[in-house]
């Protein structure tokens, strides 16, 4: 039997979900725009679930993991964490219960394996939480390597030189790197998500926390690139 992507008296258009009425051929609205586009499988956990694409009021394209013990429920958690994203659904009971069967119903073509749900939000933090770290501090917490002055830096976050072409390299000292960029996040996976996204970068011995001559010493430090 074929797999239909959407399940049978439901389509979906520019004004949302809507379940057909058979009797009547009503259409009643349900949701903003939502698809399944894959069902899941946790790396970790190896809980399954279901990869849904949709559409929020800001007309903004976002995707969420849905894990079929949410769905197994009466559906509250599910909704709750898709309308926390800005995803509209209807507050009438019998389209909860619509939205529910909808998605149990729906059976994309694909299987995919993905990060457990808090370890993928766990990686995403650590990314932007570098980001906005480095161009917030580049300018007044970094030693420059390059200049010829000595400088004054208060409260030094690392050390900073240009290379050649033109890229910025940071040397992160170790307590800033966990107290404040890491903080509360898993400071492993936040290493194995920098190393992976070429962020942090290695030497020839494969240490990301590295040895590294500077005006005030050899030290050990982060060695990381700037990120875009």
């Amino acid at each position: 039997m074929k797999k239909k992507s959407i399940p049978e008296n439901f389509r979906i258009c520019d004004g949302g979900l809507f379940y057909v009425s058979q009797e009547s051929g009503e259409q009643l609205y349900i949701c903003d725009q939502i698809r399944v586009v894959a069902l899941t499988e946790e790396v970790d956990s190896r809980k399954t679930g279901r990869l849904v694409q949709f559409q929020t009021r800001k007309k903004q394209l976002k995707q969420m993991n849905i894990l079929d013990e949410w769905l197994a429920r009466d559906g509250a958690v599910v909704r709750s964490k898709l309308m926390s994203v800005g995803f509209k659904i209807s507050t009438e009971g019998f389209a909860r219960r619509k939205f529910n069967g909808y998605l149990n119903l729906c059976e994309p073509k694909d299987c995919i394996k993905i990060f457990a749900t808090e370890q993928f939000r766990e990686s995403e933090k650590i990314f932007e939480r570098l980001k906005c770290f480095l161009e917030h501090h580049k300018c007044n917490r970094f030693y420059d390597l390059t200049g010829l002055k000595s400088q004054r830096i208060k409260n030094i976050a690392g050390y900073k030189e240009t290379r050649e072409n033109g890229e910025t390299i940071f040397y992160v000292l170790p307590a800033v790197f966990r107290g404040e960029i890491c903080a509360d996040l898993n400071h492993k996976n936040a290493v194995n998500t920098l190393l992976n996204k070429g962020a942090l970068l290695k030497n020839q011995k494969g240490e990301y926390c590295q040895p590294k001559r500077t005006p005030h010493g050899i030290k050990r430090l982060y060695l990381i690139k700037k990120v875009a």
